[in-house]
């Protein structure tokens, strides 16, 4: 039965591309594979908060390297275009569920995050 989140995410984004594409990839993953996607997600967050109480921009490059990851975490379920990366920066924010989410890490998060990601794609 699928979760609330799940059903949302289906409604929403069921007919995109994207949608389909994680949903044959994830088909795939075993327990092993979430349990070290879970493992990385931990460990990007809790090194960007470590960067953010250190008083580092956006736009350094320690900050941008967590983002690269933070990134590559999200391409394991589909490729996401700079435009799709945009979306979810703007979302981490805008969507209260997703920013009490990263605010477990740390009060500031989610804007820190949504900033850098949107530092990464500027042209």
């Amino acid at each position: 039965m699928l979760n609330v989140f799940q059903k949302e995410a289906e409604e929403k984004w069921g007919h995109t591309q994207a949608f389909q594409q994680s949903s044959e990839r994830t088909k795939r993953f075993t327990k092993e594979d979430w349990e070290q996607i879970r493992s990385e997600q931990e460990q990007n967050m809790q090194h960007l908060v470590r960067l953010m109480v250190e008083g580092l921009q956006v736009s350094d490059p320690r900050v941008q390297q967590e983002i690269t990851s933070h990134r590559g975490i999200i391409h394991k379920f589909y490729d996401c275009t700079d435009e799709m990366y945009r979306g979810l920066a703007e979302m981490y924010v805008a969507d209260e569920r997703f920013a009490e989410h990263y605010r477990v890490y740390h009060q500031a998060l989610p804007e820190f995050l949504s900033n850098a990601m949107l530092e990464s794609i500027k042209a």
